[in-house]
């Protein structure tokens, strides 16, 4: 039983580490939060940031940049989504199968 508590706890560490580092990734990878609009149009090569609707959702992890007349961007690339995405789903697969692994006697089968 130590053996799988031990194991348990280490996948809940690696897990909530790997999910840091998801966040971090993906933080990075947003426009800036400061001035989402002035990103875009650096980013893009814009001379003027007036008039950019940004859209940024963090799950699945996306930011597109309207710049109006059906011009819009992906700042986040399709690729980047779909893998930061699967890596999330991962993430979270590893924290259910510790929430397995480890239950409280009262939820244990008999």
């Amino acid at each position: 039983m130590d053996l799988v508590r031990r194991g348990a706890g280490w996948l809940l560490g690696v897990s909530l580490l790997a999910l840091t580092a998801w966040t971090t990734v993906v933080s990075f990878l947003m426009p800036n939060w400061f001035d989402t609009s002035e990103d875009c149009a650096q980013t893009f090569e814009r001379a003027d940031s007036s008039g950019v609707q940004v859209a940024t959702h963090w799950f699945p992890p996306t930011a597109t940049c309207d710049f109006g007349g059906g011009d819009v961007r992906h700042f986040i690339s399709p690729t980047a989504t779909v893998l930061l995405t699967v890596a999330m789903v991962l993430i979270a697969a590893a924290r259910r199968g510790r929430s397995v692994l480890h239950r409280p006697p009262f939820l244990r089968a008999r």
